[in-house]
């Protein structure tokens, strides 16, 4: 079994990729979702980060209280801290299961934009870091989350720098305009297996 980490900034098209990937039948865990999964389905996750952040984190429906998560997560770094601390084990387990749950010689990639941040990255076997220009992060994430530019820049400045992030990973894909994602993953892939991928 070979696991591969997919990560990169906010913005960056990593999600693009693993699309790209899904579309060519590779299973692809989704850590974001996992974790917002996790957030209301696991009672020892929804206890701590009730302690931690209070009754109003979750809705009567039992859903989160994205705004008030959001907010938190974006501005205060002690109060993301704590909850990371709370949420990546969780995730990192359900992935190491999920992972148990596919045929030995599987390939498999898991998609999450802190891979090195959570501790994650020592649980794949390589990595592949999705990379764009600043500016072009900052325009992709106000078009597509509706957000000020302030908000945008500050969920950026809220992630690890670019350039560390990449110095740790296997692979790096370049996603500005006028790149093109598939030719470069799969020279990633042949790399990765050893034959050629397409």
């Amino acid at each position: 079994m070979t696991r591969v980490g997919i990560t990169g900034g906010i913005g960056s098209g990593k999600s693009v990729v693993a699309r790209i990937l899904r579309v060519m039948g590779y299973p692809v865990y989704d850590c974001d979702r996992s974790a917002a999964r996790l957030m209301c389905s696991d009672a020892q996750v929804v206890s701590r980060l009730t302690t931690l952040l209070g009754e109003d984190t979750y809705l009567p429906d039992g859903s989160l209280n994205k705004p008030k998560l959001s907010a938190i997560l974006f501005s205060d770094s002690a109060v993301r801290g704590a909850v990371n601390a709370i949420v990546h084990p969780a995730v990192i387990g359900d992935f190491l299961a999920w992972c148990g749950s596919y045929p030995s010689d599987s390939l498999l990639f898991v998609e999450s934009a802190i891979l090195v941040e959570s501790g994650l990255l020592a649980s794949v076997d390589t990595s592949i870091m999705v990379t764009a220009a600043p500016d072009v992060r900052l325009a992709r994430i106000i078009s597509r989350d509706r957000i000020s530019r302030r908000q945008a820049l500050a969920r950026m400045g809220s992630q690890m720098d670019d350039g560390a992030k990449a110095a740790l990973c296997a692979h790096v894909i370049s996603n500005n305009p006028g790149d093109r994602l598939l030719p470069q993953l799969l020279g990633i892939l042949k790399n990765i297996t050893g034959k050629p991928v397409g």
